[in-house]
């Protein structure tokens, strides 16, 4: 995947997370909330101490389920790393716990539940890579205590292993796949399927996370595009944009970002350092002399006309687009086939029109 997608994915997959946090939390205390109600209501005192008539290990187990999510989002959201690793040795310990308290109530009173939750929880706020490190740590933890600091049975030994492996293999691979096809509904929205560049909805992404290196934007029209179509017919035309596409993508710099802006119009943003001294119309120029060049099986001859304009920090994107356009609209004017840039004389009226 090209770094110029890869930036607008990591864009789109921020906002995706903010959702995810949300519904995750949602989630979160309605299973919270379900736990605490249902275990006052169903479980009794059969096994171990009670607490005001509720199993003390169960009690545990609602309040060690509760510390381990509050302590998830303090892993989740630290930037510090030593808070980071502060809140990962304490989640290792609480999960070890919940792991221990599992084994004293050998799966009484429904408290696998907790197991399953904790699960879910985890590996839908943290990666998959850090979900599992956690889980194995915090396994490897509990199964040391309860071998050889206490003796527990081997049958309930056996069913924590069991129940752990499966939570653990099944949230992995559910995760996995909803980040790729989360990744790939994202790519999907974002690039144009005929030509493979961005398409228009990407723009301002694109434009928010590098406003400081963006040097001229460029509106590029296929010339006689209609007359290609009814002459050749549609494959052709398809065949002419994608040739098009090719030369932009072989022709642009690794820096430079070309979107299919709409039918035979393409859009691309030149981009620099902040003291580069780029010659946006040499760039241009050399583009449209290869395109005239070009001499492709099945697609007939094209030429195609570019209107730019410099970039300015201090003017919006559509104010930005529209000097393109009348920059472009010049060009097609004097004749196709040659670049032309926004010149001020054009006036603010113009441009609002």
């Amino acid at each position: 995947m090209s770094n110029k997608n890869s930036i607008l994915i990591e864009s789109e997959l921020y906002e995706v997370k903010i959702i995810k946090k949300k519904i995750i939390l949602a989630l979160s205390l309605y299973y919270v909330s379900v736990l605490i109600l249902s275990g006052i209501w169903y479980i009794s005192v059969t096994e171990g101490p009670a607490l005001f008539g509720i199993n003390l290990f169960n009690f545990l187990e609602v309040i060690q389920f509760i510390f381990v999510f509050v302590m998830l989002y303090v892993f989740r959201l630290a930037r510090l790393m030593k808070l980071n690793m502060a809140s990962y040795i304490l989640l290792t310990v609480s999960i070890s716990v919940m792991f221990i308290l599992l084994l004293a109530t050998e799966g009484a009173n429904f408290s696998y539940m907790f197991l399953i939750v904790t699960g879910v929880t985890i590996f839908a706020l943290l990666r998959n890579k850090q979900a599992i490190l956690l889980y194995l740590t915090a396994s490897a933890l509990t199964f040391y205590l309860a071998c050889f600091v206490h003796d527990y049975p081997y049958e309930a030994l056996f069913n924590l292993f069991v129940c752990i492996v499966l939570s653990t293999s099944l949230c992995s691979v559910v995760n996995y796949s909803n980040s790729v096809a989360i990744r790939k509904l994202i790519l999907y929205s974002s690039v144009d399927m005929l030509t493979g560049l961005l398409n228009r909805s990407s723009l301002n992404n694109v434009i928010n996370s590098n406003n400081h290196t963006l040097k001229a934007l460029a509106l590029l029209d296929i010339d006689h595009f209609k007359s290609i179509n009814d002459a050749y017919g549609h494959d052709a035309g398809d065949g002419a944009i994608k040739a098009f596409a090719s030369c932009l993508k072989e022709n642009i710099r690794d820096t430079d970002v070309a979107f299919r802006w709409g039918g035979d119009e393409f859009l691309v943003l030149i981009r620099g350092q902040v003291n580069d001294n780029i010659d946006a119309y040499c760039v241009f120029d050399r583009l449209r002399t290869t395109v005239e060049a070009m001499d492709i099986d099945g697609v007939p001859k094209f030429t195609v006309s570019i209107g730019y304009c410099s970039y300015d920090s201090n003017v919006d994107i559509k104010t930005l687009i529209k000097q393109a356009d009348l920059a472009l609209y010049d060009s097609k004017k004097t004749g196709r086939n040659r670049v032309a840039e926004y010149k001020s004389r054009i006036s603010d009226e113009q441009i609002a029109a």
